[in-house]
Parts: structure tokens; sequence; C-alpha cells
């Protein structure tokens, strides 16, 4: 996402010059703050979570 949104900065530049199409730097900043923050959230945590289970007890029915 990050390469993608700045070759089609680059191609916006390329087709208009006079159009200032470049992302601010806070904002490249905000974005990959806020895609680790969403994978530590949604991905290590659980996955952390379910590791400490006992594995048979994970799988049995209830």
């Amino acid at each position: 996402g990050f390469a993608l949104g700045h070759a089609g900065a680059w191609g916006v530049r390329l087709a208009f010059p006079e159009l200032p199409a470049w992302p601010p730097d806070w904002a490249v900043v905000a974005a990959l703050a806020t895609a680790l923050g969403t994978g530590v959230l949604f991905g290590v945590l659980p996955a952390r979570r379910a590791a400490r289970l006992d594995a048979v007890q994970a799988l049995s029915k209830r």
C-alpha cells in the first residue's frame, strides 16, 4: 500500500506537473503507525493469547 500510494502520487505528478501531489511527512508516519498498531492489536495479541492455551482444551468441544 505504501509503495502503491507513492507510485500513484508520482504518476499524478507526471500527468499534472502543476499539481502538488505528494504525501506530507506526517501522513506517511501516521499511516505506518496505524498499520503497525492494527497489526499488533488484531494479529499479535490474539496469537499470544492462543499460544498460552492448552492445545487439548482449545480443540475440545465444550
